[in-house]
């Protein structure tokens, strides 16, 4: 319809800011998750995020390089969510992220919203 893609056309986004896969590349439906961007984008594998205009060269890494909670630390059930670590990991809480190994005062910072505020404790 005469309209140049390079600068007349933007990536469809969800409410997050995460842009939709291109629906005329096929990707294998395997489940190996990967998370891109500065917005934290999950996508269900490497192909869907290439789709979606990610570089396989540094903006996304694998979910499951999350180290696990441990499984005999017993934490609070109140959902204050961190982010942590290169990964991107995210936990329900502080408790969490420090039994999976995280320095919470260094390498996690509290989860924000689309706006830049905190999630509430509850």
């Amino acid at each position: 319809a005469g309209y140049n893609t390079t600068s007349n056309c933007t990536s469809k986004t969800d409410e997050n800011g995460c842009r939709f896969p291109a629906s005329d590349i096929a990707c294998v439906p395997d489940d190996t998750p990967v998370i891109c961007g500065e917005e934290n984008c999950e996508y269900s594998n490497q192909c869907y995020a290439s789709a979606a205009g990610y570089s396989t060269d540094g903006d996304c890494t694998e979910k499951d390089l999350c180290p696990a909670v441990a499984a005999d630390v017993m934490c609070l059930a109140i959902q204050d969510p961190v982010i942590c670590g290169e990964a991107m990991c995210e936990y329900s809480n502080a408790c969490y992220a420090q039994s999976a190994g995280y320095n919470t005062t260094t390498n996690c910072t509290s989860k924000t919203d689309e706006n830049g505020c905190r999630f509430p404790a509850s």
